[in-house]
């Protein structure tokens, strides 16, 4: 993959069969019934296969990929496709572990270390265990 998600994008494009390409950009209910003929004689595995780099490709260029989720959520309110991703991921399973360390009597420093230890240099550091532990027993008592 380059640096140009347009482009990628484009070049896959050129490389789909006409019907598909239509399906793709303006949903399946603008194919006339020629084109939907032409798109039946395609393999179910292929369009498939199609479909998936499609929307892998899409979900590279945030306004495009809201537009196709948006297009298509009308078009079968059944089919939900996952939001972009917003922030940094949580570090729920080490904010847990740090959590059980605490409980068996360590302090930050030491926690950090283990967890250091455990999962990679720089997971953590002393100064965040507090800020960790305190977020994750916030979640997990206002999910309970």
């Amino acid at each position: 993959m380059s640096n140009n998600p347009e482009g990628d994008l484009e070049q896959f494009l050129a490389t789909v069969p006409a019907c598909i390409r239509k399906e793709f950009e303006s949903g399946a209910l603008s194919l006339t019934q020629d084109e939907v003929y032409e798109w039946s004689k395609v393999d179910l595995a292929v369009r498939l296969r199609l479909l998936e780099e499609y929307q892998r490709l899409l979900r590279c260029i945030p306004a495009k990929w809201r537009e196709y989720r948006a297009r298509e959520s009308k078009a079968n309110a059944q089919l939900m496709f996952p939001a972009n991703q917003s922030g940094r991921p949580r570090k729920d399973t080490i904010a847990q572990e740090a959590v059980e360390l605490q409980q068996r009597g360590m302090n930050s420093p030491q926690i950090a270390a283990e967890l250091n230890k455990r999962h990679g240099k720089d997971t953590t550091t002393a100064a965040a265990i507090p800020k960790l532990i305190k977020r994750f027993l916030a979640r997990t008592k206002s999910s309970a």
